[in-house]
């Protein structure tokens, strides 16, 4: 499931830090507004992560109508909504602290860096899972649900989620019930952070005399 999202963060994992390297010292001298190149540039990215999850499902809507006729349901187009505002949010801020940690490091290192994170959060979550699998107490079960909702990677499993709508009842797990508006919110916030940092890094950080991918960067 986070193959098609960690793809995404190999192929514009540095898209605006080469641009950031490429344009250096010759571009920002001509340029007003190092804010408004960045934004511009993030805007960008995100809009090429909207485009990425709309071929990624396209592509599999696709595969799955070779076997069988795949039609729309009354809830597609919250459902999709829901998907594309969730995942897209999680894109742009991982790919944007890539950029931002491949300024101030590496591309090598920014890359090492969420992706350890990320896998990390992967492994609690199934850890966590195996708790709740292996037979906890049900009167117990509603004290350990925290343990699933302060890992980011739970607000990426739709079948998590409920809506409130019958169309859309989700298979909840366990008991399990995440508002999908509340994990928009924690990835709108989290993009909306790292904008903020990458907006102070490219105003800040100079990259004369800076040569990372020198250093062993690729």
């Amino acid at each position: 499931w986070y193959m098609p999202l960690f793809l995404f963060q190999i192929f514009y994992g540095t898209y605006i830090y080469r641009h950031f390297c490429s344009a250096s010292i010759y571009f920002f001298s001509r340029c007003c507004s190092r804010t408004r190149w960045f934004l511009k540039e993030a805007l960008t990215l995100y809009l090429f992560a909207v485009v990425y999850l709309l071929a990624v499902l396209a592509g599999g809507v696709g595969a799955a109508r070779l076997f069988e006729p795949v039609t729309p349901g009354a809830g597609f187009l919250p459902l999709l909504w829901h998907y594309l505002a969730i995942h897209s949010l999680f894109l742009l801020a991982t790919a944007l602290l890539i950029n931002i940690l491949s300024v101030l490091s590496s591309s090598d290192m920014g890359f090492l860096i969420v992706e350890g994170v990320a896998f990390f959060c992967i492994a609690a979550f199934f850890m966590t899972g195996e708790l709740f699998i292996s037979g906890l107490p049900k009167e117990i079960l509603p004290e350990h649900v925290w343990m699933i909702l302060v890992n980011p990677f739970a607000h990426l499993v739709l079948y998590l989620h409920g809506v409130r709508m019958s169309v859309l009842d989700s298979a909840i797990v366990k008991g399990i019930s995440i508002s999908m508006w509340t994990s928009t919110a924690v990835f709108l916030t989290a993009g909306i952070l790292v904008l903020l940092w990458g907006c102070y890094i490219v105003n800040h950080y100079d990259l004369v005399g800076a040569d990372h991918e020198a250093e062993g960067g690729y």
